[in-house]
């Protein structure tokens, strides 16, 4: 997903839906010397008629971004099928 679209999700996200959360995080990786960053990754949590819902936006260093999807399930957050996620 390119900068541009993912910016429309946050964008639109903050629109449409209730208890709209974004920030980022640093990914670190553990190496024999302690711990190397490998990136970032975005998060925006929200919430609909549907649960509570995270996706994430990894952006690792050497490779593309990656989108995952989550919903909060008693507590604890189940990884979706990005192809069925019907979360929106």
């Amino acid at each position: 997903m390119t900068d541009d679209k993912w910016e429309k999700l946050v964008e639109q996200a903050k629109l449409d839906f209730d208890n709209v959360s974004y920030y980022t995080e640093e990914m670190l990786v553990e190496v024999r010397d302690g711990l190397l960053k490998d990136g970032t990754q975005d998060i925006l949590e929200f919430t609909n008629d549907k649960g509570t819902f995270r996706v994430i936006r990894q952006n690792r260093l050497n490779f593309g971004p990656k989108i995952k999807f989550y919903k909060e399930s008693y507590g604890d957050w189940e990884e979706l099928d990005a192809q069925n996620a019907q979360i929106f």
